[in-house]
């Protein structure tokens, strides 16, 4: 049974306030960006910015040493103890003076109580403005105990220095505390360096940003789901690892440099653009006297690459060294002074510049030699995902393996899997032939080039009218006729052949010519991204006629709007009522007029086989 301390406060509190860092703003710039979400979260207790931190320690522990090494912590490093109140529109830290520590301890005897345990305190909420922000638990098991520590991540450590929770404890304070390195940062952005990390960050952000995000499986989710975070891990070959280590040497680049590298190019062609845009974060540690002190240093720099020159990889990687190198030098200004520049003119989740974001952690050597039990880092709930796609090099035992993060809302399992393969191949492609042009390193799979990599017939062999262009409808159909039994369509566990969705296409073809369609005739297409989707995008074609997308998702009053400004005789639905006004029983296999033109007194025919 779990015991929890309850949180004493005096009467009045006593408190310093100090202004709040940049970073910190971020916390709150970034939680602003979608309000009603926010509020939804808070109230769930969502973790979107929890810290939570898991150790696996091994043998006998003795919690009233541990717990006196954290409360140790918290009375040496005004960080923890540390409140956020918004106050005439400017943030400020309130650094109580009397806070205690907020401490809980439990026992479980199965495996699976440990992982309830430890999303209990994953999802355990924070209030900003009342605090703490800090607290710790303690779960003993059979094998020796469980032990986290979390915070919010506006007051909190970077997550760059995971040390052993034995060696948390240190014999005096830090010299400098956080609230210093606040003043120091206001000064220093209104100093000659902070105006010259602007004008960089400008001119590397200068024209028009790139603004192609990765195709999403499906829309935000709302309530609860919105933003759940799930994940997949795969591990770097020893092959490609020692290739990796040998060109990192040539080429005066780092494992970081060169996975990154490749994670833009896979990047590029996943979002069809040239011009790429990652994220990464730096510690924030610059300067000697901040060291040793607690507190959210971390920053985000904007990693900027331009694929349209098709460089030779080895060109690309040196490239990107020289590109990292000059942002880490210019790491100093917070976040979101760059987000205005790179937001400017937009609201809401629009203003989110960065939606991916790329990273590498060292574990090597955190717990090696330190006494106390043995720990282990343990891997904790996915909780909320941050970006849409995160995606960290994690580097442990001589090994390096890679982590993604990713919105479950927005993309499928199998999506994700599928990136990871596709990086995994181009990362071993390019370390095998650095000089290869980065447009020429494969990313496909055998498999995944059958059906599309064998070569299209002449011309002169398509069927056409004389002097007239072939139209894609008729390429796909003689491609379908040579690689008949090739995959042509994945989808949420639907596999189409080539022949199978030429068949469903021209049946859709039939039933539009019967009723009406052929050239210039205008047909609705109000179906989500779906395998019927692609059927009836080729059925419409096949027919003679042209397609005008509508959304499916888009409020019903402008869906009809649509449809009877573009005077609209069919729509190609689902099978049940759409906004739009179609009727029940509609499907890519068939078609219904739109209410407009079918008759008040007849019905739909029945749903056909």
């Amino acid at each position: 049974m779990a015991s929890h301390d309850p949180i004493e406060r005096p009467a009045e509190l006593s408190f310093s306030a100090f202004r709040a860092s940049g970073a910190q703003q971020r916390m709150y710039f970034l939680q602003q960006l979608e309000e009603p979400a926010l509020l939804q979260q808070l109230e769930e207790g969502r973790p979107t910015y929890h810290m939570p931190v898991f150790y696996g320690l091994e043998g006998p522990v003795d919690e009233a040493a541990l717990r006196a090494c954290v409360q140790g912590l918290v009375d040496r490093h005004e960080a923890l103890p540390t409140r956020f109140v918004l106050r005439d529109g400017e943030l400020w830290q309130h650094i109580d003076t009397e806070a205690a520590l907020v401490w809980s301890s439990a026992a479980v005897s199965e495996a699976g109580d440990v992982e309830e345990w430890m999303a209990a305190e994953h999802h355990r909420p924070f209030d900003l403005e009342s605090g703490p922000l800090f607290r710790a638990a303690l779960l003993h098991t059979p094998e020796g105990a469980v032990l986290a520590l979390a915070m919010h991540h506006i007051g909190g450590p970077d997550g760059t220095d995971r040390r052993h929770p034995a060696g948390i404890v240190a014999p005096q304070p830090p010299e400098y505390q956080y609230a210093d390195f606040s003043d120091w940062q206001e000064e220093w952005l209104r100093g000659a360096a902070g105006q010259r990390q602007l004008a960089y960050w400008e001119k590397q952000l200068d024209g028009e940003l790139p603004d192609a995000p990765l195709p999403r499986d499906g829309r935000p989710a709302a309530g609860a789901a919105r933003g759940t975070a799930a994940l997949h891990s795969f591990e770097v070959p020893v092959p490609v690892l020692t290739r990796m280590e040998r060109l990192c040497r040539d080429t005066h680049s780092t494992p970081y440099t060169l996975m990154l590298a490749a994670f833009q190019i896979v990047l590029g062609r996943y979002t069809g653009t040239d011009d790429v845009l990652v994220g990464t974060p730096v510690a924030g540690r610059g300067r000697k006297e901040f060291q040793d002190t607690v507190g959210l240093f971390v920053n985000t720099l904007a990693i900027r690459a331009d694929l349209s020159d098709d460089p030779a990889f080895r060109v690309h990687l040196e490239r990107v060294r020289d590109t990292v190198l000059d942002a880490q030098d210019h790491q100093d200004l917070p976040f979101e002074r760059v987000v205005d520049r790179m937001a400017a003119g937009h609201t809401g989740e629009e203003a989110a510049p960065i939606h991916v974001m790329f990273g590498l952690h060292d574990e090597d050597g955190m717990t090696d030699g330190l006494p106390g039990p043995k720990a282990t880092l343990l891997e904790g709930p996915a909780g909320t995902a941050k970006f849409d796609l995160t995606f960290d090099v994690v580097r442990s035992g001589g090994a390096l393996s890679c982590r993604l993060e990713y919105r479950a809302d927005l993309f499928e399992a199998a999506t994700v899997r599928q990136f990871g393969r596709h990086f995994a191949r181009l990362l071993d492609a390019a370390t095998e032939n650095p000089e290869l042009p980065i447009g020429g390193l494969p990313m496909l799979s055998a498999d995944e080039r059958t059906g599309i990599g064998s070569p299209l017939p002449d011309r002169a062999a398509l069927p056409q009218t004389p002097g007239e262009p072939t139209c894609v409808h008729e390429i796909f159909a003689g491609h379908a006729a040579r690689t008949p039994d090739a995959v042509a369509l994945v989808h949420e566990g639907v596999r189409l052949t080539y022949r199978e969705l030429d068949t469903r296409a021209n049946r859709l073809a039939h039933r539009l010519r019967a009723l009406g369609v052929g050239p210039d005739t205008l047909v609705g297409l109000c179906l989500p991204r779906s395998a019927d989707l692609v059927v009836a995008l080729l059925g419409i074609l096949k027919a003679g006629g042209a397609y005008l997308p509508l959304d499916p998702d888009n409020p019903p009053e402008r869906l009809r709007h649509i449809v009877r400004d573009a005077r609209l005789e069919h729509v190609v639905g689902t099978r049940t009522p759409g906004p739009c006004g179609t009727p029940p029983a509609c499907r890519p296999s068939t078609c219904w007029p739109t209410p407009r033109s079918w008759p008040s007194n007849r019905t739909p025919p029945p749903t056909p086989a």
